[in-house]
């Protein structure tokens, strides 16, 4: 498990106990959010962000699903934690939902991401 220092779960929503997370969870966490804030959405960093959500509205041929996933990957890049990430996306054009998957690359190792988005929420589905 990697050291990426610990924080308290935001994911649903604030953790109501406090408790305490570590390891790929924080940096899972940090994606998330990254993945769930508009561009411009933190007023101190105008090159942050990418709202997934947005693009459920949209209609997602694949050269715009192909579109959406290099930004996704290059959204997660940012972070300075993140090597790398490679996604695969997973659309329900119907339920206007996405499963994202990403393989994580940190210079202390690797794991797999896999989150769930619909039109309104964000969810961690599982951290490997």
């Amino acid at each position: 498990m990697s050291d990426f220092g610990s924080d308290v779960s935001t994911f649903p929503d604030l953790d109501p106990t406090f408790a305490i997370i570590d390891g790929n969870r924080v940096l899972a966490e940090a994606i998330l959010r990254r993945l769930t804030t508009t561009r411009e959405g933190l007023f101190y960093d105008g090159d942050y962000g990418l709202d997934v959500r947005a693009w459920l509205n949209e209609s997602l041929v694949p050269k715009r699903l192909y579109l959406l996933q290099r930004q996704i990957e290059a959204e997660c890049e940012k972070d300075e934690r993140v090597l790398s990430a490679d996604a695969t996306l997973d659309l329900n054009a119907v339920a206007h939902t996405l499963t994202v998957t990403l393989i994580v690359d940190t210079s202390e190792d690797a794991f797999k991401l896999t989150l769930g988005i619909d039109q309104v929420s964000a969810s961690i589905l599982a951290i490997e």
